[in-house]
C-alpha cells in the first residue's frame, strides 16, 4: 500500500482563503453602504423589486449548492458510484415546472414571503404560521448542515477547530446580511459563484490528471463496480434505485426551488413576470452542472485511491466518509501552491451564500408571517432595525445547531434529503393542493358540518 503524506495549509492557501473571505465581506459592505439611506422593508428584503435577473439566477444556484455538494454528494459518488448522478435527472424538468407553473401563480401576487400565498388562498392565518414555522426549521437545519460540512472539510486540512470555523463563517455572513439585506446577499453570491466554479473545475481537472486521464478513471471505477447503474426496482424502501432518486430529486427540487422562501423571495425581487421566469431558467443548468461535477469528484477520488491501493477510511486517515474529498485535496493536490486553498475557499463561499440567504429569508418569515400581525403599526425604520436584529439572533442559533449536527452519524447528503423531505414535503403538498384544486377550501358548508357531526355520533 502506497503511503500518502498529509500536507498542511501553506501561506498561499491561507492567502487564497483570506482573500476570498475579505472579498465576500467587501462586496457585502459595499452594498450595505450604498443602501444605508434606504431604510424601507421592501429595499431590505426585496431589493426594491428591481434586481438584476442574471445575478438573481446565479444567487439561486449558489444558495442551494451548499458545502454538502462538496462533501456529502462526492461521498455518495465514492460509495455508490456513477449511478448517483441520476439524482440530477429530475432537476432540469423540475426547474421548468417551477418557471412555467409556479412562478406565474406566485409572482403576480407581489408576495414578500411564500406563505402569504397560503393565507390568501385558504384565508387561514394559522395555516400560514404553521407553514412558516416549517420553513424556519428547514432553513435553520439546512444552514446548520452546510456550515458543519464546511467546518469538517477545513478541519481535515488544517489545524482550525470545527467550532472556530463554524463561528467565523456564520459571523461574517451575519454581519454583511444584517447590514446590506438582499442586495448585499445577491451580489456577494455572484462573486462566490465564480470561486465555487473554480473550486469544482480545479479538483476535476487536476484529479483526473493525477489518476492518468479520463480513460484510466473509467477503467478503475469499472473494476471497482462504481460505473454501475442503480436498480430499476420500484420498491420505495430502496435508497439506491433509479426511481427513488428520480422521484426524490424531482420532489426535492420542486419543493425547494418552487415554494421555498429563499427562492420565492429571489424571483419576487425582479421587475416583471418574464424576468422572474428567466431567473429560474438561468439558474437551472447550474444545478445540473454542479450536481454531476460533485458526483464525478467522488469517482475520481475513488479511482485514485484504487490506483495506489489505499483506502483512507480503512486506514484511519479520515474518521468520516464526508472527509474523503478534502483529504484528497490536502494530501494529493496540495503540492500545487494554493490548490488546497482554492478548494477550501470554494467550500467557504458555498457556506457563506447559504447562510446569508437563509438569514435574510428568516428575517422575512419572522416579521411578515409572525410579528407583523402584532407590530404592523411600527414605522419602516424601526421594522428594518427589527429585521437586522432577527438576523443577528438567528446567526447565533445557527452556530449552536451546527455544533449539534456534528454529533450525527450519517452522510450529510442523506441527512439533508431527510430534512427536506420531513419539513418541505408536507408544505409543498399544501401549495400543490391550493394551485391545482380550486374546490379545496377552508370553508365547511352547513350540510357538510351536519354530516361530520352525524358521522361522529355514529362512531361514538
Amino acid at each position: 500500500m502506497a503511503a500518502v503524506t498529509s500536507n498542511r495549509f501553506g501561506w498561499p492557501d491561507y492567502l487564497v482563503v483570506g482573500g476570498c473571505l475579505l472579498g465576500s465581506a467587501a462586496i457585502g459592505f459595499y452594498y450595505a453602504y450604498r443602501g444605508h439611506k434606504k431604510t424601507t422593508v421592501d429595499n431590505y428584503l426585496l431589493g426594491e423589486r428591481n434586481m438584476n435577473v442574471i445575478a438573481v439566477g446565479i444567487s439561486l444556484i449558489v444558495t442551494f449548492f451548499t458545502a454538502i455538494m462538496y462533501t456529502g454528494v462526492p461521498a455518495e459518488g465514492y460509495l455508490l458510484g456513477a449511478g448517483f448522478a441520476y439524482y440530477a435527472a429530475g432537476i432540469m424538468v423540475s426547474c421548468l415546472v417551477v418557471a412555467f407553473v409556479f412562478v406565474p401563480v406566485l409572482y403576480p401576487l407581489k408576495l414578500t414571503t411564500t406563505y402569504e400565498y397560503l393565507h390568501r388562498r385558504f384565508d387561514s392565518k394559522s395555516l400560514r404560521v404553521m407553514a412558516a414555522s416549517c420553513g424556519i426549521l428547514n432553513s435553520l437545519l439546512l444552514s446548520a448542515l452546510t456550515t458543519f460540512a464546511s467546518a469538517v472539510a477545513i478541519a481535515s486540512v488544517s489545524d482550525i477547530p470545527v467550532l472556530a470555523s463554524i463561528s467565523v463563517m456564520t459571523l461574517l455572513a451575519t454581519i454583511y446580511t444584517s447590514l446590506g439585506g438582499l442586495k448585499a446577499v445577491v451580489w456577494t453570491d455572484v462573486f462566490q459563484y465564480i470561486i465555487m466554479l473554480i473550486g469544482v473545475l480545479s479538483v476535476l481537472i487536476m484529479g483526473t490528471a493525477k489518476v492518468g486521464g479520463v480513460h484510466e478513471v473509467i477503467r478503475l471505477c469499472t473494476l471497482g463496480g462504481r460505473m454501475n447503474h442503480p436498480t430499476f426496482n420500484a420498491d420505495p424502501r430502496l435508497y439506491y434505485s433509479f426511481w427513488s432518486m428520480l422521484v426524490g430529486s424531482s420532489m426535492t427540487t420542486l419543493s425547494s426551488v418552487g415554494v421555498q422562501q429563499m427562492t420565492v423571495q429571489r424571483f419576487n425581487s425582479v421587475s416583471n413576470l418574464s424576468s422572474a421566469r428567466w431567473s429560474i431558467l438561468v439558474g437551472s443548468p447550474g444545478f445540473l452542472i454542479f450536481s454531476w461535477g460533485s458526483t464525478l469528484m467522488g469517482l475520481i477520488v475513488y479511482a485514485y485511491n484504487r490506483s495506489i491501493a489505499c483506502d483512507p477510511l480503512a486506514n484511519g486517515d479520515i474518521r468520516n466518509i464526508n472527509q474523503v474529498i478534502p483529504h484528497f485535496v490536502s494530501t494529493v493536490l496540495s503540492e500545487i501552491p494554493g490548490m488546497a486553498g482554492i478548494f477550501i475557499a470554494a467550500i467557504c463561499c458555498s457556506t457563506l451564500s447559504t447562510v446569508s440567504s437563509a438569514l435574510n429569508s428568516l428575517s422575512a418569515l419572522i416579521w411578515e408571517d409572525i410579528l407583523r400581525f402584532r407590530f404592523g403599526h411600527f414605522p419602516e425604520r424601526r421594522v428594518t432595525v427589527m429585521l437586522k436584529t432577527i438576523v443577528c439572533v438567528f446567526g447565533g442559533v445557527m452556530v449552536l445547531l451546527s455544533f449539534l449536527v456534528s454529533m450525527l452519524q450519517s452522510t450529510l447528503a442523506r441527512i439533508a434529503m431527510a430534512v427536506f423531505g420531513a419539513t418541505g414535503g408536507p408544505v409543498f403538498g399544501v401549495f400543490v393542493l391550493g394551485m391545482a384544486m380550486p374546490q379545496a377550501n377552508w370553508i365547511v358548508s352547513d350540510n357538510s358540518r351536519s354530516s361530520f357531526k352525524s358521522q361522529g355520533r355514529q362512531l361514538g
